[in-house]
């Protein structure tokens, strides 16, 4: 194994033992070609005016609350916009939806509801893939509650009766603030969903949230690699997940994810005293495939992208 290959300390829990042609959404064609055959067929540069929404040909914004006592209310609209500067800014803020339920935090009885005191924003890429390269430049937010997450989700939504069978999600990127230095990168799939996800993490010299840094995950029909700032720091082969965890289930059509959660399971409420608002950075959002990669996807996306919920594993705990 060469030097490069920095691993971290594993945190792995397994329940059984516990991409498209080109795309109208790339850059110009002089620019498409990355090396050693890839082809960029999705990307966002996040280029233009300031207070900008993000570009509804490439984003859809999800609307409403989420389960797992998540806190924030996504708005479409105010909480992700461009900052002039090259940059996408999703903003966590502290400020209460009329009418909006979010689910209690830990501490509260478990038969009330409260209205939800904060808005963040989620995107969703409408271009789905198979296979490729996903590359993300990201300044994740800071702060005791929060949780930056970049990732992949199936693009197919779940049959009647399969909801099991269709778990899939691949976190290229979670941060969650009260741990300043990691970063997460969990594969879920049937059998491994939820807080029994493949899951590895990185430290960081600084805080994440102090420096822009590039995480990707290389996605191939028998591997997952997972990498910060060129450095593979978890790999899956298709083998040692069905030995050990359960089905393959990443020959699908997947999309692209960014977001920014208060509270929850894994996140944990904020202090009452944590100022707002929070924001998370992302410079770019690029995806590139080889030649034998570029087939169309036979999907129909729904307007809503559900994916597994990471909720805390056993020795998942702060620093």
């Amino acid at each position: 194994m060469s030097a490069r290959w920095q691993w971290a300390t594993l945190a792995v829990v397994c329940a059984a033992g516990a991409l498209a042609p080109q795309s109208t959404t790339a850059r110009a064609a002089g620019e498409t070609l990355r090396s050693a055959g890839e082809w960029l067929i999705f990307n966002d540069e996040f280029d233009g005016p300031r207070g900008a929404p993000p570009d509804p040909r490439r984003w859809t914004t999800e609307v409403g609350p989420r389960g797992r006592e998540q806190l924030q209310y996504y708005k479409d609209g105010g909480n992700a916009y461009l900052d002039g500067r090259g940059h996408l800014v999703i903003e966590a803020r502290r400020e209460p939806t009329p009418g909006a339920h979010c689910p209690d935090p830990p501490m509260a009885p478990t038969d009330e509801r409260l209205p939800c005191r904060y808005t963040s924003a989620r995107l969703t890429g409408f271009e789905p893939f198979t296979y490729g390269r996903v590359e993300g430049r990201i300044r994740a937010a800071t702060g005791y509650g929060l949780l930056s997450a970049f990732w992949l989700a199936a693009a197919t939504e779940p049959g009647p009766g399969e909801p099991e069978a269709r778990c899939t999600e691949l976190d290229v990127m979670e941060h969650i603030g009260r741990q300043p230095r990691r970063i997460y990168g969990t594969v879920h799939g049937p059998g491994y969903c939820g807080a029994a996800g493949v899951s590895m993490y990185q430290r960081l010299a600084r805080p994440a949230s102090a420096d822009f840094h590039t995480y990707s995950l290389k996605w191939t029909p028998e591997l997952l690699e997972f990498s910060v700032d060129g450095v593979i720091y978890h790999v899956l082969s298709r083998p040692e997940v069905e030995r050990r965890c359960g089905p393959w289930a990443f020959d699908q059509p997947h999309v692209v994810v960014v977001n920014l959660i208060v509270g929850g399971l894994w996140g944990r409420p904020p202090f009452a005293s944590a100022r707002f608002p929070r924001r998370m950075f992302v410079d770019y959002v690029r995806v590139y495939q080889g030649p034998q990669e570029l087939r169309p996807p036979e999907v129909r996306r729904p307007a809503s992208i559900g994916g597994c919920l990471l909720i805390p594993a056993a020795d998942r705990r702060a620093s």
